[in-house]
């Protein structure tokens, strides 16, 4: 049975570690870069909405207490 003859060699690794890691280093930059990141303003105001929505039911399940 022929064996596998590909060596795998240190700076290969060395490499796709340093690609790999520059890549999520501009992906989190991008993200969480209130000056480069356009969608910044969408994420804060779908963040509002969700809480206002949260005390509105908050406030439901309050009025539905004092009713029963």
């Amino acid at each position: 049975m022929p064996k596998y003859s590909h060596r795998v060699e240190i700076e290969d690794l060395n490499r796709n570690f340093w690609v790999i890691g520059n890549i999520l280093a501009q992906l989190c930059d991008y993200l969480f870069s209130p000056d480069q990141n356009p969608y910044i303003d969408l994420f804060k105001k779908i963040l509002e909405e969700l809480s206002h929505m949260w005390e509105n039911v908050a406030y439901l399940w309050a009025e539905l207490g004092l009713l029963t």
